[in-house]
């Protein structure tokens, strides 16, 4: 999908994959573009995974395992990558900037404590 923005003066295009498997579409990449040269301003790419959440069940998890981000007009280039737990819930976050990777961050998922309500 292209949406031009004349006042700013920008185009962004968003492409989709699509699944055959399952029909479904996964975003997968995001442009913008200066309009008065066509010059790539910004561009992120995200490289997905599709899986089913059980055997003979309709619920599929779009995983992202990595994604790229290609900051042309401020000449920065980031990519990251991401593990998950059994869940589902993103259990560290590795990231890469111009060539230099920050230390991977554990991701700490505060689990509630539920207590008893005190009758007393």
């Amino acid at each position: 999908m292209t949406t031009t923005n004349l006042t700013l003066g920008i185009k962004s295009v968003s492409e989709s994959e699509f699944n055959t498997t399952w029909y479904l579409a996964a975003p997968y990449k995001n442009s913008t573009y200066l309009v008065s040269t066509n010059a790539l301003l910004n561009e992120s790419t995200l490289t997905n995974q599709f899986l089913e959440q059980g055997s003979f069940t309709k619920r599929i998890w779009i995983k992202t395992n990595s994604a790229y981000e290609n900051k042309a007009f401020e000449k920065q280039y980031v990519s990251s990558s991401m593990a998950y737990d059994a869940y589902g819930n993103v259990t560290q976050s590795t990231v890469n900037t111009n060539g230099e990777e920050t230390a991977p961050t554990p991701i700490i998922i505060p689990i509630p404590i539920i207590s008893a309500p005190f009758f007393g």
